[in-house]
């Protein structure tokens, strides 16, 4: 394990640690795991391994290990003064290399995925990636046949939850953070409206009632639990997930210059097969500051690889500005984990999300259709009422 400790350092933190000060405080299952370590480890290296132990719970290098890394594992420390107090926040890294379906190499659904949302300063990723997912399945199946069409954001941003709806927030907005599946739930049970139908406002305080034409549909969606899977079902249609999104790492993310005239000319190559660019990798905390916001919702859409390193191209929801048209990639090799700083609060996102060994995404789903005859049941009956 390969330990970053300048800053740790810094504040003075003892290196001293004795093997066997360190093995008293091991809890008595993990003990002869440990022991085993250092009873196989150079007697001049037990005290650096000793320090691993001091630096890293127990428990936490052991869920590490349990994951056969296939890198060495850095602990870096962070430094979040975002609420004016200085605070000390260290994740574990390393690399997990994936298996990746050759089923994918020619797999590129940006082509079919429309105009790039702005949420602004809304929170509405959630809703936006749902829409998206919605409309890309009934493209695909041929349930809609205009490439131009698109569904109503604000038809889920207005109805998925009424009641987060109607309460406003301290700074003025309306709007709410919800989940992809929630906002496919929602559509399962009363459709989408069409962008033309109910455009998108932003979260207004009034909010006027729906029309009931030219809805669409979906039978109901999937979770998946794992990247692999993921991957598999990327063959048949974009694929809804969260990252985690760390700043200002997230906003960095934009063409990679140094790859800039190789890009161009690949790009001319294979233009007629999809969205083709080179971007800098998102792998989540690299610089000193860099601090976890929380989970923001992503459409994926093609994966590759880069120098052996995997990962997925993903939709984003900030505009055609963000990223190369509004797309990024997120490496699927990286693993985090969160390591408490000994007399600091436990940072809450951090243990939240990264408590146990885990890749930047996370939360896949996608949505599934009716049969043609069932959407059209759906159509006639909701033809007969009206959700206000």
């Amino acid at each position: 394990m390969q330990i970053l400790t300048s800053n740790m350092a810094q504040r003075g933190e003892s290196s001293d640690t004795t093997p066997a000060e360190v093995l008293a405080a091991v809890p008595d299952e993990m003990l002869p795991i440990f022991e085993q370590i250092l009873a196989l480890t150079d007697p001049q290296l037990q005290p650096l391994v000793a320090e691993v132990f001091r630096i890293v719970p127990h428990d936490i290098l052991l869920s590490i290990m349990r994951t056969k890394p296939d890198s060495k594992v850095k602990v870096t420390e962070y430094i979040d003064d975002s609420s004016g107090d200085i605070k000390h926040v260290r994740f574990a890294s390393y690399i997990k290399r994936r298996i990746f379906p050759v089923c994918l190499d020619d797999v590129d659904w940006a082509i079919i995925m429309g105009i790039v949302a702005n949420q602004l300063d809304h929170d509405i990723c959630w809703a936006v990636v749902a829409r998206d997912l919605i409309r890309a399945v009934r493209l695909i199946n041929g349930r809609d046949t205009d490439p131009n069409i698109e569904y109503s954001v604000q038809d889920l941003i207005d109805f998925t939850d009424p009641v987060q709806r109607r309460q406003v927030r301290n700074d003025g907005h309306y709007c709410y953070t919800s989940s992809i599946n929630r906002g496919m739930r929602y559509v399962m049970e009363n459709g989408i409206q069409r962008e033309e139908d109910r455009p998108f406002t932003g979260c207004p305080q009034y909010i006027p009632d729906r029309v009931l034409s030219g809805l669409g549909y979906i039978k109901d969606f999937k979770r998946i639990d794992t990247i692999e899977e993921a991957l598999l079902q990327l063959k048949h249609q974009p694929i809804g997930a969260a990252v985690a999104m760390f700043f200002p790492e997230y906003n960095e993310i934009g063409e990679n210059v140094s790859y800039a005239l190789f890009c161009s000319v690949k790009f001319i190559m294979q233009a007629n097969i999809g969205l083709v660019f080179c971007l800098k990798i998102y792998r989540g905390p690299v610089l000193q500051r860099s601090r976890l916001v929380g989970l923001h919702a992503v459409s994926l859409v093609a994966a590759d690889e880069e120098n052996g390193e995997k990962y997925v191209v993903a939709r984003s929801s900030h505009g055609d500005k963000f990223g190369k048209n509004g797309y990024m990639k997120i490496s699927i090799d990286i693993m985090l984990v969160y390591v408490p700083t000994p007399g600091e609060e436990i940072n809450t996102k951090a243990n939240t999300y990264f408590a146990e060994p885990s890749p930047l995404l996370r939360r896949f789903s996608y949505p599934r259709l009716l049969s043609r005859e069932e959407e059209e049941r759906r159509k006639k009956r909701h033809g007969a009422s009206k959700l206000n």
